[in-house]
């Protein structure tokens, strides 16, 4: 048959031939030097990616630390606000106290310098 026939011609093609059955075993060594290569750049590969793994969860806490920072900051800062605008009430009510105290300071050495005056008047009068 030819079916048959075309089969057979098609198995005599792909025999191998002596100098490519002498290369199989190079090729085998081909293979496992490639394998080899692979395996050792998967391994190096993987310690890589732990080595990112490690970094990433490190930028983790980092950033973590940084929120946590950040909040600290706010809060001091708002504390600090909260000090400065009472010092500043403090020292605005002080300075008003102090200029009240030297306005009736002054009105009353005002006052002392006229009753000494009347007082003298008076004695002029009298004597």
């Amino acid at each position: 048959r030819e079916e048959d026939l075309v089969a057979i011609v098609r198995l005599d093609q792909q025999k191998m031939t002596r100098s490519e059955m002498e290369m199989i075993p190079k090729e085998i060594e081909n293979v496992k030097q490639v394998n080899a290569e692979v395996l050792a750049k998967l391994a190096q590969a993987n310690a890589s990616f732990t080595e990112i793994e490690t970094a990433f969860h490190g930028m983790n806490e980092l950033k973590d630390a940084i929120r946590n920072l950040g909040e600290k900051t706010r809060s001091e800062a708002m504390d600090m606000r909260e000090w400065a605008a009472k010092s500043f009430e403090d020292m605005r009510r002080d300075v008003r106290t102090k200029a009240e105290s030297a306005d009736v300071s002054d009105s009353f050495k005002k006052f002392e310098d006229e009753f000494i005056a009347m007082a003298a008047r008076v004695t002029a009068m009298g004597a």
